[in-house]
């Protein structure tokens, strides 16, 4: 997603199950994208994802900044298993 917004992740993972992908994100990332991956869920398609692929763009700190602090966090779960 951090490359293309919702629009390229759609075209590139049309299988994702998006209740997976929303609690995914909730986990790692933070309430604004995931308010952000529901509205392009539900309004995304009227304007070919320009608006929220744009508001997903101007997140700070980016989903994949977030990912890398969530592992560090969680790294000696995450090796465990």
């Amino acid at each position: 997603m951090q490359n293309g917004g919702f629009s390229q992740y759609q075209d590139s993972y049309p299988d994702t199950d998006p209740n997976e992908l929303k609690e995914a994100l909730a986990t790692v990332g933070n309430e604004e994208i995931v308010r952000n991956y529901c509205k392009a869920l539900e309004e995304g398609k009227q304007d070919d994802w320009v608006e929220t692929d744009a508001e997903y763009g101007s997140f700070s700190p980016t989903l994949c900044e977030l990912l890398q602090e969530y592992v560090e966090k969680n790294k000696d779960e995450i090796l465990e298993n």
